[in-house]
């Protein structure tokens, strides 16, 4: 897909991010995550790494239907109402359930620290609008203003439609076509009458009534509502499947994605770089048993 960018310390990911991220010529702050070099399913959610030509690993309707009737018996403060899908699915996916959504974070050294836990770490970074504009036709590409994400729990095809649903979805409206209005003097009306349909909600829709005439193609990039603490910690954001069950690594060029491996002989010193800066167990995952853990660590013989 691109040129390796070989990585031997913390100074030199950082310097080759804002390289790569200059190149693209975009405002819009880029997404990271860091997983396994030699997985045989780089970028691609949990619910689909399968072997090719077998049956479907995990039955997803039934997986978060089952979720969402058995977490609330845990009594736990994050489960959102039953009619929220799009929550459903975050805090699916956050719990650990295989979901057709894959996790990235708007923090380079978050990614950094997950991909440091592994042996042959790689880290990817996304620039997630210009993903989401693939999924549009030519002409209306440039109506989605940087930095600007569909909304998750909006699709314009249901009724009816709540006042507040309503007035969100004209701010999105507004916010997208910004942009374009100042710098090109056009009509917002124009670009009004050519959006499609939210195509974030296109693809949670999808997760519900398992494809059926619904999804886009390519993944879309969208940001979650944050149900739970450690998704605000982790500056976390999704991406969520359509319909092409593969990898984002082959589905898209260098203007959307880069990718830097690191050198493994470097991952102990990385680890104790991240420790100076203050990028701990616990800091990504604020509990008391990653205080334990970071404390162990710190005074371990």
């Amino acid at each position: 897909m691109n040129t390796l960018k070989r990585i031997t310390s913390v100074e030199r990911l950082i310097s080759q991010v804002k390289k790569d991220y200059k190149e693209w010529n975009t405002t819009t702050y880029p997404w990271f995550r860091g997983e396994r070099l030699d997985t045989d399913f780089p970028l691609l959610p949990r619910l689909y790494r399968q072997e090719p030509n077998k049956n479907p690993k995990y039955d997803e309707l039934a997986l978060l239907q089952q979720f969402r009737a058995k977490a609330p018996s845990l009594g736990s403060s994050e489960i959102p109402p039953r009619g929220n899908t799009d929550e459903w699915l975050f805090l699916a996916q956050h719990s650990g359930l295989p979901t057709r959504l894959l996790d990235w974070t708007e923090g380079l050294l978050v990614a950094l620290h997950f991909a440091l836990l592994e042996k042959q770490p790689v880290i990817w970074m996304l620039d997630p609008v210009e993903l989401n504009r693939r999924s549009l036709k030519e002409e209306d590409r440039s109506a989605v203003a940087d930095n600007v994400f569909p909304l998750t729990w909006f699709s314009p095809n249901t009724a009816p439609i709540a006042a507040n649903d309503l007035i969100d979805a004209t701010n999105y409206l507004v916010d997208s076509l910004q942009t374009m209005y100042e710098t090109q003097g056009q009509k917002k009306s124009y670009y009004q009458n050519r959006l499609p349909l939210n195509l974030g909600a296109e693809n949670i829709r999808a997760v519900w009534e398992q494809d059926s005439r619904r999804g886009t193609t390519l993944p879309m990039a969208i940001r979650p509502t944050y149900i739970h603490r450690r998704m605000n910690v982790q500056r976390s954001c999704f991406t969520i499947q359509g319909k092409r069950q593969e990898s984002l690594s082959g589905m898209v060029d260098d203007r959307v994605l880069r990718k830097y491996v690191i050198q493994p002989s470097k991952v102990q010193s990385m680890r104790s770089d991240l420790r100076t800066i203050g990028i701990t167990n616990a800091t990504v995952f604020p509990d008391l048993d990653n205080l334990a853990k970071d404390l162990a660590e710190l005074f371990e013989d």
